[in-house]
């Protein structure tokens, strides 16, 4: 036997996790939504993972010289939405999550990990609390699984959780000038 020929569900050519998407466009394709923003004149949408969303909006160079220099807004509309609340909603996203967030600052953003019981990344979560009501959003597609693993594991809990992704969409502006250019805008 070769020690060079792979072994495992790499030497049948079968992924590991048979009838997994892993991210394919085609089965991505059903649970991405378009953007707003690829009516803006001179929008070219992305090709995949981004699809969905804008790549560029006619002068890409002058676009990256603005995030550079300035600011510059990124549509990230087709990530997931969502919005936690309750008086548990810190602790328990604390116990469920990579990430310290019992005392998380209103204001503060953090990222958190939730994590398989053999450690492997089963989402990716950005959020942010308002004294009321914690906000996040996670990869494309994903927020439908998320709040089925959310829900069951809520126990006694005083959490409410709601996909709003229809409702809201993620826009990050960057920049140097970036606190300026936001004022004003949520989120």
């Amino acid at each position: 036997m070769d020690p060079r020929e792979p072994k495992g569900p790499e030497a049948s050519g079968k992924a590991e996790w048979e009838g997994a998407d892993c991210g394919r466009p085609e089965a991505r394709e059903s649970r991405v939504s378009k953007s707003l923003l690829l009516d803006w004149p001179g929008a070219v949408e992305a090709a995949w993972p981004d699809e969905g969303v804008a790549w560029h909006y006619g002068e890409p160079m002058r676009e990256q010289r603005a995030a550079e220099e300035s600011a510059a807004v990124v549509d990230r509309s087709t990530r997931g939405v969502l919005r936690i609340t309750g008086a548990d909603r810190l602790t328990w996203l604390h116990s469920l999550t990579t990430q310290h967030l019992e005392k998380l600052a209103t204001g503060t953003a953090a990222e958190a990990l939730i994590l398989s019981p053999n450690g492997h990344v089963e989402h990716h979560l950005t959020l942010t609390d308002d004294g009321t009501t914690t906000w996040l959003h996670t990869e494309p597609g994903t927020a439908p699984a998320l709040v089925e693993f959310l829900e069951s594991m809520r126990f006694m809990m005083r959490v409410e959780m709601a996909d709003v992704s229809a409702d809201y969409a993620v826009l990050t502006v960057l920049g140097p000038v970036r606190a300026t250019s936001s004022r004003g805008s949520r989120g």
